[in-house]
Order: structure tokens, then sequence, then C-alpha cells
């Protein structure tokens, strides 16, 4: 895939249309959640079309006090939506929030 159409695909099914993804740089995403503020990132490989997700957690230990545990998980491009799915990384704005060229486009 080359740059323009990943910067497209990149907008169109991930940061444009989903909650708590922020455009950090041309192959970074920075994901906020939306309830625990927890910051990760999905870092692309648009050549090899695979994306690597960082995760940070907060883990709270009853006599160990809190950690922060970080967890990588790598997938193609094709398996990223169900990926972030999985990991409760993905929600969709409601329609009138995310822009007009976002996710599947219908013709009319």
């Amino acid at each position: 895939m080359d740059i323009v159409s990943f910067s497209i695909w990149k907008f169109r099914y991930i940061e444009g249309i989903l909650n708590g993804m922020h455009s950090f740089d041309v192959c970074t995403t920075k994901y906020v959640d939306p309830v625990s503020k927890e910051v990760s990132w999905i870092r692309y490989d648009y050549t090899k079309e695979r994306a690597i997700i960082e995760r940070s957690e907060v883990k709270h230990g009853l006599f160990s006090g809190d950690r922060l545990e970080t967890s990588t998980l790598e997938c193609k491009f094709g398996d990223l939506v169900q990926t972030l799915k999985d990991l409760g990384m993905y929600q969709e704005l409601p329609d009138g929030e995310h822009h007009s060229l976002a996710g599947k486009q219908v013709e009319h």
C-alpha cells in the first residue's frame, strides 16, 4: 500500500470514525480510553500492512500497589478492526459526530 492510500484508509476506518482515536503522526494513532483515560498507541507499517498495538494499563494490586503494565500485539490491517473490538478499543462515534468521509461510503 502506498502512503496516500494508507492515510485515507487510516482516517476512514480508524481516526475519523472511532471514539478516542487521535492522529499523532502519519504512522501512529494515539488512543485515549474514553473512561479510564489510559493511553495506547497503534503504530503502522503501511508497506507491510501491519499494525502494532501497544497498550498500557494500570493494574491495581491489593498488597503490591498500582503498577503500569504494557502489552504489545501485532496484526494485519485486515484484522485490525476485529482486534480493536476484541481489545475493547472499538467504539464508533455517533453519526453526527464523525466526519462525513469516515466509515464505509454509501452511493446516493
